[in-house]
């Protein structure tokens, strides 16, 4: 048998090909390959469902990512506010969206905002089936009023697939490592 440069799991199963294939490429790889090579746009749209439809209000700009590998997509403010100290303040980002099935999306602060200027926002969840416009609370944890001008960056929203497994009542949890041990339990 010669030293085969080719394993893929979906073909060879989990085993390397026992074949003793010519020039060291295996039939049945170079069939494989060769099939994604001549799919169709469309086909592959079909693949990948991860699409995500945005609608805009008046004054609301379109979510970005600064950096190509950033998972958070920065939302921003459309209107000019204060946060006063130790209080918190609710901007409507005029943002609408359509997520992509099995999939939610988290809001989450900015780390900027957060770690400069004590500004955070306590999160929330936006299920699949929400379309509305995507309103974000922002807290000031500092003693100093905080400007938000039009056009900041007041936070992130990150997009995360799910699962909805049943349920199931149960007597009785299996036995794990760390059973109901928490709240530092594992010491600092």
């Amino acid at each position: 048998m010669k030293n085969i440069p080719y394993y893929v799991p979906e073909i060879c199963d989990g085993h390397y090909c026992p074949m003793d294939c010519e020039d060291g490429h295996c039939p049945y790889v170079d069939e494989a390959i060769e099939a994604q090579e001549n799919e169709t746009e469309d086909e592959m749209d079909e693949k990948i469902p991860y699409q995500m439809n945005v609608k805009l209000d008046k004054g609301a700009r379109m979510p970005t990512r600064a950096h190509s590998q950033d998972a958070g997509l920065d939302l921003y403010s459309r209107e000019e506010a204060v946060i006063l100290p130790r209080k918190g303040c609710t901007f409507d980002t005029g943002v609408h969206i359509q997520l992509p099935p099995r999939h939610f999306g988290k809001i989450e602060s900015k780390s900027g905002l957060n770690i400069n200027h004590d500004v955070v926002s306590c999160g929330g969840v936006i299920d699949e089936g929400y379309t509305g416009s995507i309103r974000v609370k922002l807290y000031n944890m500092s003693d100093e009023g905080y400007v938000v001008h039009k056009g900041d960056k007041i936070a992130q929203l990150v997009i995360q697939m799910y699962a909805t497994p049943p349920m199931r009542l149960v007597f009785d949890l299996e036995e794990t490592e760390r059973g109901d041990n928490g709240f530092g339990s594992t010491g600092r």
